[in-house]
């Protein structure tokens, strides 16, 4: 008996001491548990990496990248004050849900305009691709019921132009801040919301009326109304009611107040007289019950009722020599004269706009980049001069083909049109960027291919460069030519795929057709 009392002691002792803490606290019961734990490791996610990736983003030279990575911070913010709301609730609808995470949309919308305005900047464009990629992963909050895996896929998507900023700029700090966010997201996920959002099933359900109620009756209530401004019957209402002595005599008004040369600041002008008063509704005039004028219509249609089909013999037959499309001589006596058409106006030409200015073409050696740019309808382009540590940039060239002799470390064609580039070996990559009907010959050795925004572009390989790896975006008709005996053979790359879901996470294949 006395170890069951001893044990039922014990836990009241336990259940006094929470009782206490959430007490001191100022919370409710889910403040001391687990739902101030899942708020707070998010706190701690982004004093620890969204804020490491900001001080490195301060270090870059572009206001736009700064700008879109405060707004990573910004939207990691509203995501935090949403899961203070799942920690306290338990699942409202989904329209609620909606509305909530409307600031985290419009946020991203943001970062993808920033992204777009940047397009054609060459030195930056490559980090806000990859902040607007990579910021899709905050997105998780929406997928079910595994969303520890999209986020990771989220930051796999984004190595694509992190690649690209360590091969332009050797930025190593910006690239491992950036990518150091997703792993720590993903841990964060899979600790408290490893099947989706993590909602307090034992709460009341949120409700956006309840909220926007609670922040009206937190607004400062506005002053009252002074008495100047106050109307007619607001002043009335306010005055308690007397009872008035009824006379015969005239009501008069009493006379305005004197102002004095103290009150001439404190009380206004007198306020602008009523409108006039609306004019009177014309009424409908009633229908006229004239005895006479209802006689005269009865007689009219009782007589051509009486006259029936016989009231058209009394008209008179139109001859052909009364019509004028049938006798000239009655087009002479016209009373109209004849009026020549007016002369229309010549139309004035549209003079041709003057063709923008040829920008002079440039092929020249500047540091170590070879500058290949604006050359029109040129075969016989060659760089003999080339080094391996040396890269060939072509810019804007149309109809042109290049020859690039020895080995070099990497070639890009930007904006060309119609352009092929013969070339021994390189150590990098070939790169297609926005161009059209482009072509590419490799005699030498080949690792990497990367064609982006291109539509018809064509790699012939030699057997020495048949494991190159091509990676594709955003482009069409795409294909690569290899020997096969004496001819060389066509094959295409794919355009078309099919993502499916498998009960686990999405696969992307390609689609039937496009094999």
């Amino acid at each position: 008996m006395s170890a069951d009392l001893a044990s039922l002691v014990s836990r009241l002792e336990t259940v006094t001491t929470r009782l206490e803490k959430v007490a001191i606290g100022g919370g409710g019961a889910g403040d001391a548990g687990p739902s101030s734990e899942m708020v707070t490791d998010y706190g701690d996610f982004i004093a620890q990496y969204v804020d490491a990736f900001i001080t490195a983003t301060n270090k870059v030279n572009s206001n736009d990248v700064k700008k879109a990575a405060s707004l990573v911070k910004s939207l990691a913010e509203e995501q935090k004050k949403f899961l203070g709301i799942v920690a306290q609730h338990a699942e409202p609808t989904q329209e609620v849900i909606a509305k909530l995470l409307q600031p985290s949309s419009d946020i991203m919308t943001e970062i993808g305009r920033i992204k777009d305005a940047t397009f054609k900047d060459r030195e930056f464009s490559f980090y806000t691709a990859a902040i607007n990629e990579g910021m899709t992963a905050f997105g998780w909050v929406m997928v079910k019921p595994l969303p520890a895996p999209y986020v990771k896929e989220c930051g796999n998507g984004a190595e694509f132009y992190t690649n690209r900023i360590l091969k332009e700029k050797q930025d190593k700090d910006w690239v491992s801040a950036w990518k150091g966010v997703f792993p720590a997201l993903h841990d964060y996920v899979k600790k408290h919301h490893i099947t989706g959002l993590n909602w307090d099933k034992n709460a009341g359900i949120f409700s956006l009326h309840t909220s926007r109620s609670a922040e009206q009756d937190a607004r400062p209530q506005p002053p009252p109304k002074p008495e100047y401004l106050k109307s007619q019957n607001e002043v009335t209402k306010s005055v308690p009611s007397t009872t008035v002595k009824e006379t015969n005599e005239p009501e008069t008004l009493p006379p305005p107040p004197i102002q004095s040369s103290s009150d001439a600041d404190v009380i206004p002008p007198f306020l602008p007289p009523p409108p006039p008063p609306l004019p009177p509704v014309l009424s409908k005039p009633e229908s006229s019950n004239d005895s006479s004028g209802h006689g005269a219509s009865e007689a009219l249609f009782s007589e051509i009722n009486a006259k029936g089909l016989g009231i058209a013999q009394g008209l008179k037959k139109v001859t052909d020599d009364m019509k004028t499309h049938k006798n000239p001589k009655l087009r002479l006596q016209s009373a109209v004269p004849y009026k020549a058409p007016a002369a229309t106006k010549p139309k004035p030409v549209a003079k041709p706009t003057a063709a923008a200015p040829k920008k002079t073409p440039v092929l020249a050696l500047q540091g170590k980049k070879w500058i290949v740019e604006h050359h029109v309808d040129r075969k016989d382009l060659v760089i003999d001069q080339a080094l391996m540590k040396h890269t060939v940039y072509i810019y804007k060239c149309e109809k042109c083909t290049i020859q690039i002799k020895n080995k070099v470390n990497q070639i890009i064609l930007d904006g060309c049109k119609k352009t092929d580039v013969v070339f021994d070996t390189i150590v990098s990559s070939l790169e297609f960027v926005n161009c059209q009907s482009v072509k590419g010959q490799v005699t030498g050795s080949l690792p990497t291919c990367s064609i982006e925004k291109t539509d018809g572009c064509l790699v012939y390989l030699n057997k020495d460069s048949l494991d190159c790896q091509f990676i594709t975006a955003k482009s069409s008709e795409m294909n690569i030519s290899i020997p096969k005996g004496q001819d060389y053979v066509e094959y295409p790359i794919i355009e078309q795929f099919k993502t499916t879901w498998n009960g686990t996470t999405f696969v992307t294949e390609p689609s039937e057709s496009a094999e």
